[in-house]
Formats: C-alpha cells, structure tokens, sequence
C-alpha cells in the first residue's frame, strides 16, 4: 500500500469515524485508524481513535450553556442566586461549579448551596450572608459522556464591605410616672457572624447589666435587635440611655440615638390636684342633673299654661252673646248702660249753608229714660237739624 499523503489521510479517518458512529463498536467492520510511520501505515491505537471520534462528535453536537446573572453586587451578609442551564440532545451529562478558573468544583457548605435538576436540566448556586472573600468570577462547566465540556459565560460576583452598621434606637423620649414599666428598643445590622456582635446599654455613660430584677436586657442576633426594659421604675432610673453595636470581626463600632427617660414621682400636690379634678367632675355632674331638672320644669309650667288658656277659651265660647248690635230697636250709646255715663254736646257754628250744618252733642244718661230726657233739655231753642 502506497504512502498517503497527510491530507489524504486526514479524509480516510474522517470517513472511518463516520463508519464507526454509523455501524457502532459490534459491527463486523474493524474501526482502526492508519499512521504512517518513516512512509509505513501503521494501525492506530484504540484510544486514538476514541479521541478523534470525540472531537468528531463536539463538532458534530449543538449545545448552548446560558448562564445568569452576567454580574452581581451586593453588600455584605446578602443572599443571592446563579442559575446555569443548557439545551441540547444528550443523555448522559453533569453540572460543575468553579470560581476564579480554580480546577477543583465548588461543593456544598454551610453557606454554599448546589441543587441540580435533571428535569430542567440545570443548575442553582446558592450563597448566603455574603462576605468580601465571596467575590470572584463564577462559571458552571456542563460535561456530556464521551463528548466533552461546554463552559458558561460565568457572572461577576461583587461583595462591598459595610461601613455602616446602622444602628436605629428608639423612642427619643419617654415619660412615665414612679412605678410604671417601659422599654427602650434598638436595631442595627448583622455584618459577617452574628456571634461576633455585641450589644451594650449605658445611662449617663455607666454601663448597664442585668443584674437586678427591674432592669432586663435582651438581644437576638440573628435578627440585629436588642431591647432594655424597666419594671416598676424609679425617679432614680431617669437619666439619658444609649444602645452601643460592636462587630469584632470587622472591628465596628456604632452608638444609637440618645432616648431621654423621665419617671415622675407622685407627691402631694398631684394629689390634690387629682382630688380637685374628681371634685370638679362631680360637681359637673350634679350641675348637669340641675340644668336638666330646670328643664323638665319650665316645660310642665309651659304645658300646664297652654291647659288654662284652653279653658277660658271653651268657657267664653258657652256664654251667651249680649252685644247691642244684636238687640233690634236699641240705640247704640243708650244700650249700653256700664258703659257710657255722659254725653257732652257741643255746638260749632260754621259758615256754611244751613243744610251743611252739623250738630254736635253730648248725652249723659246714667240710665235709659233720663239719657233721653236730659238730651231734650240741652236741645237748643230755634231751628235745628241733626
């Protein structure tokens, strides 16, 4: 058999994989590649031929890696995701994480989680109260059985460092009488390990611990909250307290507002200012009955009038009418007797014709015949028209 060429060679292999992929490895057909050696051919080893069909196969093989986010920045003590996932008609394949091109893979740890699933074919790296360390470049590699490894795009991992502890202490003021209880709440934020936090509360600048049954302090760290609560407290608990966060392992320390605390005491003169109040509202109360009693009176004697005026109405109406207009033949001064006693006449001479002329008189008639008889004596002599 003559020498071959290289790129004539380079053809038969290709054309022998073809046949070893479409026969596969039980066929009757010997897959053997051919090298020449000082212009010999030589049969080529078994894994040389697994090599190339390898490389033939990737070639041969579309799969798409997508990996998301393409970047991240967060602060410290943060939680976040990176999903990989691919598409392609593979059977046999596996999901790997790595940071910073290391070659080992990431695994999980008590901050770090990897769930894969099959059905969907992905993949989630989980990380939970981030720190600066946790920056890096992360990538996920997908390896398919006897095809090779396909790379992601990988995502840029940013952790800032807090400066800032933030550190929320309430109420600014608080007063409350001598006996009374009351708390004093402060939040801040969780840098690293929770266990690496320490609170403290000062009055006046002396530290406070709970070494009497009136003062309780608490703190949850997970949660970045603290508490100070007084029982049954004193004029001597007044003062100004503040609540003070230290994280060790960054080596911050941050104060809180101040909350100004007053307890008043109860002395004689509130006493009798309370005595006063609650004598004040009785006495309200009394003048309210007063008031309303008043009421109820002026309304009976209302009603009670309204009653009597009634009845002198009906008793009016059922008494008979006696009035001289009614009285047929009866002139009306000399019918009524009470109430007409004299009668003035006067005489106005006028220049005027004597048909115009008018007499004017005035009748006194203490009774009915001598009114009559007394108005014919002032009559005067000569001629007269009425």
């Amino acid at each position: 058999m003559r020498n071959l060429l290289p790129g004539k060679m380079f053809l038969l292999l290709l054309f022998l994989s073809y046949l070893h992929t479409a026969l596969g490895e039980n066929s009757s057909i010997s897959m053997r590649q051919v090298r020449s050696v000082n212009g010999v051919n030589q049969p080529a080893s078994r894994n040389s031929s697994m090599n190339a069909s390898s490389i033939l196969s990737r070639a041969a093989l579309r799969l798409s890696v997508i990996q998301t986010p393409a970047a991240l920045k967060v602060v410290e003590g943060s939680t976040l995701h990176m999903e990989c996932s691919f598409q392609g008609n593979v059977t046999f394949w596996s999901i790997q994480w790595f940071k910073d091109g290391n070659k080992i893979a990431l695994t999980n740890k008590d901050l770090m989680t990897i769930m894969t699933n099959a059905t969907l074919r992905s993949s989630n790296l989980s990380l939970s109260k981030t720190v600066v360390a946790d920056s890096g470049f992360y990538t996920c590699k997908v390896s398919v059985h006897k095809v090779g490894d396909f790379c992601s795009n990988g995502t840029q991992l940013t952790v800032d460092e807090i400066k800032d502890l933030m550190v929320n202490q309430t109420p600014e003021h608080i007063s409350k009488p001598e006996g009374a209880n009351l708390t004093l709440e402060c939040r801040f934020r969780i840098v690293n390990d929770p266990n690496a936090t320490d609170v403290r509360w000062y009055r006046n600048g002396t530290e406070l611990t709970s070494s009497r049954d009136s003062l309780r302090i608490e703190v949850n760290r997970e949660r970045g909250f603290a508490s100070l609560t007084l029982k049954k407290a004193a004029v001597s608990d007044s003062g100004n307290y503040t609540c003070q966060v230290e994280s060790r392992s960054r080596n911050l320390t941050q104060s809180g507002n101040t909350s100004r605390v007053v307890i008043t005491t109860t002395d004689l003169a509130d006493k009798n200012e309370e005595q006063d109040k609650q004598l004040g509202s009785r006495l309200a109360a009394v003048g309210g009955w007063a008031g309303g009693g008043a009421a109820i009176l002026l309304l009976l004697v209302v009603v009670a009038g309204i009653i009597m005026w009634k009845r002198r109405s009906k008793v009016n109406e059922s008494e008979p009418d006696t009035s001289p207009a009614k009285k047929p033949g009866l002139h009306p001064l000399a019918s009524q007797r009470s109430e007409v006693t004299y009668a003035d006449l006067h005489f106005h001479k006028r220049e005027v014709q004597p048909d115009a002329e008018v007499v004017y008189a005035e009748v006194r008639a203490p009774q009915k015949q001598q009114a009559c008889k007394d108005a014919n004596q002032m009559r005067p002599k000569g001629k007269q028209r009425r």
